[in-house]
């Protein structure tokens, strides 16, 4: 894969809308899932190249600014 994006789709509009994060160029955004209450998401990025070190991401869904890293190294976020 190279530079996959989150993307949401409005059941109601029937429309998808593309997820504005602030990944580089070059870099994935994976594994993507909402908060338990659904008012945000948190998601993976990770570089295309060997060894690249993935990092988690979180937002709320009504903040379309910026990005808040949680930790590095990790994959795969769950809340449970």
């Amino acid at each position: 894969m190279f530079e996959s994006r989150l993307f949401l789709y409005d059941l109601v509009l029937d429309i998808v809308i593309e997820v504005a994060t602030n990944v580089a160029s070059g870099n994935n955004d994976l594994d993507a899932q909402f908060w338990p209450s659904e008012g945000g998401l948190i998601w993976t990025t990770k570089g295309v190249h060997t060894g690249a070190i993935p990092t988690i991401f979180l937002r709320p869904i009504e903040n379309a600014i910026h990005d808040d890293l949680l930790f590095s190294a990790g994959f795969m976020p769950d809340w449970e």
